[in-house]
């Protein structure tokens, strides 16, 4: 029966080419389970451009029916914090730049890690553990 599937065809539009054919194996169906939205998605067979299309519930169901694949996936957790204080600006994102090119990150990483090392017994040893 999955055999079947493998020689539908199935008609989708790409922004740059226009109507294109791909087989059932060239899509996947997007389903997010947090808001229940579908899409689907493929690389044009001609330009080889990935390409994504919003789908309603009826062409995610049309398109599982022929076969294609379906990939379910959530909302990042990232998106449910709570987020404190002003959002990052242009002088923020400098100003970082600027740290990362001066070695303050390599620095603050080396003392922290020599901080935790000298605050541990052993000197940064776990016990029951042999050196290498």
């Amino acid at each position: 029966m999955r055999k079947a599937h493998s020689d539908t065809l199935i008609r989708a539009t790409c922004d740059t080419c226009g109507d294109i054919e791909l087989r059932v194996a060239d899509v996947q169906v997007l389903l997010c389970a947090s808001t229940n939205e579908g899409s689907y998605a493929f690389r044009c067979t001609i330009c080889r451009l990935a390409v994504s299309k919003p789908a309603d519930a009826r062409v995610v169901d049309i398109l599982i029916a022929a076969g294609v694949k379906l990939v379910v996936w959530d909302m990042p957790a990232e998106l449910d914090e709570l987020h404190v204080g002003p959002p990052i600006s242009y002088d923020d994102l400098i100003e970082f730049h600027f740290g990362l090119d001066s070695g303050a990150v390599d620095q603050a990483v080396q003392a922290m890690g020599e901080a935790r090392r000298s605050a541990h017994p052993a000197g940064g040893r776990r016990r029951g553990r042999a050196r290498r």
